[in-house]
């Protein structure tokens, strides 16, 4: 479930478009965020797995700058450099709806039951030999308020995943140039005479934490 939205920006400025040289640059970001319902994706907090809230945040950066080069009619150089920049900053917390119940001093908990298997909680979920004959929930203080789960019984009252994630692209902070060659040899009849010749070149860099690093480059 996921209730985000997107959030584009485009700018880009073309100097002397009509000289022998001209001159380009641009900026784009992109953002991707709010909340979402997704679930744990394995078991955790001994062997319970349940749904917990995303917060998704995650954005590009994208920064481009192009010379373009027409010594003569038809014939156009360029070289343009372009430098992503990925944000992936989503982290995980407990579904506010799954807070149903409340210790002994009002601290808001979650009930720890399968939900892949939906099992409903039950005294199996607390510790026998301090449970007793206590009922696992009883009547709160305040009237309207949370049922107190019995302190023998798990519950989850906090969990945090984050793991910040940065990647360049290109590798480092330095842009890899890409290079075009295009000829129109007559501008009425572009698709039918115009040859382009580009080459480029990208790398990839990984860079997060709770993790080794990966790095992968592509020609």
């Amino acid at each position: 479930m996921y209730n985000t939205v997107r959030r584009m920006t485009d700018t880009n400025l073309t100097l002397f478009p009509l000289s022998q040289l001209t001159v380009r640059a641009g900026y784009s970001q992109n953002i991707f965020g709010g909340p979402s319902l997704t679930p744990s994706g394995y078991q955790f907090a001994g062997s319970y797995a349940t749904v917990v809230q995303e917060m998704q945040r995650n954005s590009t950066d994208n920064f481009t700058f192009g010379v373009d080069w027409k010594p003569v009619q038809g014939t156009k150089f360029t070289m343009e450099e372009e430098i992503d920049h990925l944000k992936a900053d989503s982290y995980m917390t407990v579904n506010p709806s799954s807070l149903v119940v409340q210790e002994a001093d009002g601290t808001k908990a979650a009930l720890l039951a399968n939900s892949y298997a939906q099992v409903a909680y039950s005294a199996s979920n607390c510790n026998a030999n301090s449970i007793g004959t206590t009922p696992i929930l009883s009547a709160p203080n305040t009237p309207g308020a949370l049922p107190v789960i019995n302190a023998a019984c798990n519950v989850m009252t906090s969990y945090l995943r984050s793991q910040p994630t940065r990647i360049i692209l290109p590798d480092g902070n330095l842009p890899v140039p890409e290079h075009k060659h295009q000829e129109c040899l007559d501008e009425r009849r572009r698709a039918l005479h115009c040859r382009e010749y580009e080459s480029a070149e990208l790398l990839r860099e990984f860079r997060g934490s709770g993790g080794d690093n990966a790095r992968a480059s592509d020609d």
